[in-house]
């Protein structure tokens, strides 16, 4: 579904905006809102294989900031 691609790419874009202006916190929240998605969209528009990996991925990068 191309809104919903549109709307996490919006939201990592922002993080990486944030962080790239050294706010943590906004960056945080923005890959928290990113992780919600995703587990929101599981099983419906992403495989359940894929939210696994992004869910990493994203918590990898909050880990990290």
């Amino acid at each position: 579904n191309a809104g919903i691609e549109q709307s996490l790419i919006a939201k990592l874009n922002a993080a990486e905006k944030a962080i790239s202006k050294g706010q943590k916190q906004t960056a945080e929240n923005q890959l928290n809102a990113f992780i919600n998605e995703v587990n929101a969209q599981k099983g419906k528009h992403i495989k359940d294989s894929a939210v696994k990996i992004l869910i990493e991925d994203a918590q990898y990068l909050i880990n990290h900031l």
